[in-house]
């Protein structure tokens, strides 16, 4: 299966379609490229089409052109195998300017569940770019690359990230409910309890405090807690994650399988 590249040659981008692509398939999108007070756009593409459209036809074709002036990078490549987006650096040469920022795919027909990031220097060490998703009534469903945080002193050669869409047609988990709305990706909880209502489900949302990640503080939320039902004086709802109206044992287990990790993944966000 092919991959769908945007490449620039000489200030055009080029992209090779793909009739397949699972993320961007069929997708009017929009790409910018960010200054990195990320709120400032240099260069934007908008209202591109994978595989339909005025904008991007494909017609038996292989590759697209499309203006995109100013953008400094070889190659981003959408793997429609693997749902990735790797933005390979001058062939792996690397990318030096403190100045970049980042790119943001904005207005994507499908929600994003969860993503993950490698990134390599052109020397072989790690990088952390940031990479945010999510969705606001300005951007739609949106992905963003941003290097405001990793000085390129050594250059970047690559970056992927790999992205969970929220699919209707999958149910992942097998629970019944859709991956397009299930608030537990990748935990069965056909009930779909959410004690806090922040749009994880209870099952995979140790995070009793909310401050994002399942730490040794949700563990002592969870100890004043136990053995606590609906009408204690310690009763704490959050904590209890199966939704069976005790704290007990199997929600100390569902806290250990979620310990230093965020909630979710949830496509009810």
């Amino acid at each position: 299966m092919k991959n769908l590249k945007i490449a620039v040659v000489s200030s055009v981008m080029t992209l090779t379609c793909t009739p397949a692509y699972a993320f961007l398939d069929g997708d009017t999108f929009d790409i910018r490229y960010l200054f990195p007070d990320t709120d400032t756009v240099f260069e934007s593409n908008n209202n591109l089409t994978i595989g339909a459209g005025p904008e991007l036809v494909c017609p038996g074709a292989d590759v697209c052109s499309v203006n995109f002036n100013n953008v400094f990078l070889s190659f981003i490549d959408l793997d429609p195998a693997a749902n990735t987006v790797t933005i390979d650096w001058n062939g792996g040469a690397g990318f030096f300017s403190p100045e970049f920022n980042g790119f943001e795919f904005a207005r994507l027909d499908q929600a994003i569940a969860q993503v993950t990031v490698q990134c390599m220097t052109v020397g072989g060490a790690p990088c952390e770019p940031e990479v945010t998703f999510g969705n606001t009534p300005e951007l739609g469903n949106f992905l963003r690359i941003n290097y405001r945080s990793f000085f390129p002193g050594s250059g970047i050669a690559s970056t992927t990230v790999t992205v969970t869409p929220c699919t209707a047609d999958a149910d992942t988990d097998n629970d019944g409910v859709s991956d397009g709305t299930d608030n537990c990706l990748f935990v069965p909880n056909p009930d779909q309890f959410d004690a806090d209502g922040d749009g994880f489900g209870s099952a995979c949302d140790q995070d009793i405090n909310n401050d994002g990640t399942v730490n040794f503080l949700d563990l002592g939320l969870l100890r004043v807690a136990f053995f606590s039902v609906p009408g204690s004086g310690n009763w704490e709802p959050g904590a209890d994650f199966n939704n069976d109206s005790v704290i007990n044992f199997p929600d100390l287990g569902l806290l250990r399988l979620g310990f230093f990790n965020p909630p979710g993944p949830s496509c009810a966000l």
